[in-house]
């Protein structure tokens, strides 16, 4: 386009919040934590809303291609946001997520390599001990589920990366003290959080020394991964055992699955045979994205359609807002796993979006399935879930998605599940 061209552009919709314009700081924060309170229904149905926070121009994206299109680019044209880098640098110092495109594809498989250096079984033994750790603790009558799913994710996460065969048969007391602070700190500040994982953290170093260099990037790695890959399945999994107590019917039917089949404990078992526990799980990351906005810059002129975005705006990839989309999903607010039964999930790859794509997308999906799907067969199979009454959870956005309240559901023990 020539200098003296004048620049298509694209007459977008402002965003709004409970019909207070304009959106600045600190109001939009608080909008954005809370979006099933705050949120207008111009969030839930255009593909592109605008904002103006500061002097920065902001459009929150939910037009599938487009968003598809951001995250997949490679040609550095849609770099993290400065306002992402400044987040994650003040809580985390310097780590490998922020290093250049290069850096990942080792980062990866370095990271990696243990879960996927041991075979299957010695993997979901750990997941076993860990899921066995954690509901030992339960009781006929009201559960704190936040705080029962993060000891079990962080279980899991430690003994399947950081524990030798021995080492994976007990409960490290460094990961329980970790795991009662982290409680604790549920809802403060994310550099707080960070604190408090710092000599877990040390010692996940020192156990991977040898496959890592530059320890302090590495400490600070270490950091990220522990918190990002627990807080994460954590959240998701509080979700979706919530989101069984309220739907029973759906609760006996995946309780029915497994019982058909190997137990959760037996590794012949896997995702592929079952198909409900997984469409449980893909439906709740749709209602309950882990990563709820992703922030980019945008460095070029954006196509939408015939017209063209001007550049140098900030995008707010809208990951929640594009799951509960109107336009984009049939009765988005309902729990209904079957939507996401019978089909080639490939039919929902630009709809469904919780872990982000492309080259930066979640380093452990893979890792955050087997454990959930474990986890709910192992709930499901021991307890019936029922609702609490009084109880219940909000949704909560700070740098992630997490759910808000303690205690939401009853569990009672099934006398005729035999427990190994």
């Amino acid at each position: 386009m020539s200098d003296n061209q004048a620049e298509p552009s694209v007459d977008l919709p402002r965003l709004t919040f409970q019909g207070r314009d304009p959106l600045r700081f600190p109001g939009m924060i608080r909008a954005l934590q809370a979006p099933d309170e705050h949120w207008s229904e111009t969030c839930l149905t255009e593909p592109f809303v605008e904002a103006s926070v500061g002097r920065r121009r902001m459009v929150m994206v939910t037009d599938p291609p487009v968003v598809t299109e951001v995250l997949l680019n490679r040609q550095g044209q849609y770099p993290r946001s400065r306002l992402h880098d400044r987040i994650l640098g003040s809580s985390f110092g310097d780590t490998l997520l922020q290093g250049e495109e290069m850096d990942w594809p080792e980062w990866r498989q370095a990271f990696l390599s243990p879960i996927h250096g041991t075979n299957e079984l010695t993997t979901i033994d750990r997941v076993t001990m860990a899921c066995a750790h954690a509901l030992s603790e339960w009781h006929e009558g009201p559960v704190d589920l936040f705080r029962t799913a993060r000891h079990l994710t962080m279980q899991a996460l430690w003994r399947a990366f950081f524990c030798d065969q021995e080492q994976a048969q007990h409960s490290d007391p460094l990961l329980v003290e970790a795991a009662e602070a982290m409680d604790r700190l549920a809802y403060a500040p994310l550099r707080d959080q960070i604190e408090c994982l710092r000599p877990l953290s040390a010692r996940a170093v020192e156990i991977r020394a040898e496959d890592f260099g530059e320890p302090y990037r590495m400490l600070n790695t270490a950091l990220l991964f522990l918190h990002a890959g627990h807080d994460n399945v954590t959240a998701t999994l509080t979700w979706a055992l919530w989101l069984l107590a309220k739907h029973p019917d759906i609760q006996d039917r995946v309780r029915q699955e497994w019982a058909e089949g190997p137990g959760p404990s037996d590794p012949a078992r896997d995702l592929r045979s079952c198909p409900l526990t997984s469409a449980v799980i893909h439906e709740t990351l749709r209602l309950y994205p882990p990563i709820p906005q992703i922030l980019r810059d945008v460095t070029i002129d954006l196509p939408v359609g015939d017209q063209v975005l001007g550049k140098d705006f900030t995008a707010v990839l809208g990951i929640y807002a594009m799951h509960r989309n109107r336009r984009l999903w049939d009765r988005p607010d309902a729990f209904r796993p079957d939507r996401f039964m019978g089909k080639d999930l490939s039919a929902h790859r630009r709809l469904w979006l919780p872990f982000g794509a492309g080259p930066r997308g979640c380093v452990g999906t893979s890792f955050a399935f087997m454990v959930l799907s474990r986890a709910i067969g192992h709930v499901v199979s021991g307890y019936q879930l029922s609702p609490n009454p009084g109880h219940d959870l909000t949704c909560w956005i700070d740098f992630a998605l997490r759910p808000h309240g303690r205690a939401p559901i009853r569990v009672a023990p099934r006398r005729d599940f035999a427990r190994s």
